[in-house]
């Protein structure tokens, strides 16, 4: 195993960045679309580019609460007082958007599986590109 990668999170916020940078698909009604708002969020949120999407994931649970509904997001009051609470507010506004999406679609039913599917899409798009990089290396 290559040394850089030993201590590297499965799937950080780069990844979930990369991933939608080289996902050529359409991403109305699609995972996408989801990902898309989702990065929208976690820029929103200090985080730094090697951060694991879950360690995000369990602070937007520690700054609205859990589970993680749209109501809590609209319940949570702006307090300028506080440090980054704009930048949370605006990242929470952001998770508002990907939960219209997701039940739209019928894709899930809580934030936690569309939390669980934006982790998967980022493995999938990976797996996807790593084979059309084995494929181009074979033919040539």
């Amino acid at each position: 195993m290559p040394e850089n990668t030993i201590n590297k999170p499965l799937t950080t916020f780069l990844d979930l960045y990369s991933a939608v940078q080289s996902d050529n698909s359409v991403p109305s009604k699609s995972l996408k679309e989801i990902a898309i708002l989702f990065l929208k969020a976690m820029e929103g949120w200090p985080v730094s580019h090697d951060e694991p999407i879950q360690d995000f994931v369990n602070k937007l649970y520690a700054y609205y609460g859990f589970p993680l509904t749209n109501e809590l997001i609209e319940a949570k009051k702006f307090d300028p007082a506080k440090k980054n609470d704009s930048w949370h507010q605006e990242s929470g506004y952001a998770i508002a958007q990907a939960f219209v999406v997701y039940f739209r679609n019928d894709l899930g039913i809580d934030f936690s599986s569309m939390a669980i599917d934006v982790i998967g899409y980022v493995k999938m798009v990976k797996m996807v590109n790593d084979d059309i990089l084995k494929y181009s290396k074979n033919k040539v």
